[in-house]
């Protein structure tokens, strides 16, 4: 017995480490991901005028897919994120003062353990976002250097 609550105690230690990872992990991202659509929207307004027209319908069909992709994944996940610890929050806010510290530990590891379940989810939408945002990137370049050579 005292060996599964020692497995459980590591369980939840992983679970909390692997969430406070994420929440860092993703706000970088995040941040990236942004300032990279930023820097294609900058580097497209400067160089559409040398681009074919279906080079310029790629880029912005490639890059419209990467950013409603983005968008719709933030908003799922701020939905499912915030239904989920409503519930829990309620559960927490509502337990009797001998029972608030267990409860409020609870809703730690659940959060942590909902993180855990979007994760893979994550790492394939960004990857989306990703490839076809430097995909986009890629045909600006194209087109750059065409210009630029001939």
């Amino acid at each position: 017995m005292a060996l599964s609550a020692e497995h459980e105690q590591r369980v939840e230690a992983a679970a909390k480490l692997i969430a406070s990872l994420y929440d860092k992990a993703v706000a970088y991202t995040n941040v990236v991901i942004i300032a990279g659509y930023a820097a294609f929207f900058a580097v497209w307004a400067n160089t559409k005028s040398y681009l074919g027209k279906r080079e310029t319908l790629w880029a912005a069909l490639l890059v419209l897919i990467s950013i409603l992709c983005f968008v719709s994944w933030e908003t799922a996940k701020m939905y499912i994120t915030a239904t989920s610890l409503k519930n829990l929050r309620d559960e927490v806010l509502n337990a009797a003062p001998e029972t608030f510290t267990a409860k409020l530990d609870q809703l730690k590891l659940a959060e942590a353990r909902l993180i855990m379940k979007l994760l893979p989810v994550w790492r394939i939408i960004v990857g989306v976002c990703v490839v076809l945002g430097l995909s986009a990137g890629a045909i600006l370049i194209n087109g750059f250097l065409r210009e630029l050579i001939y």
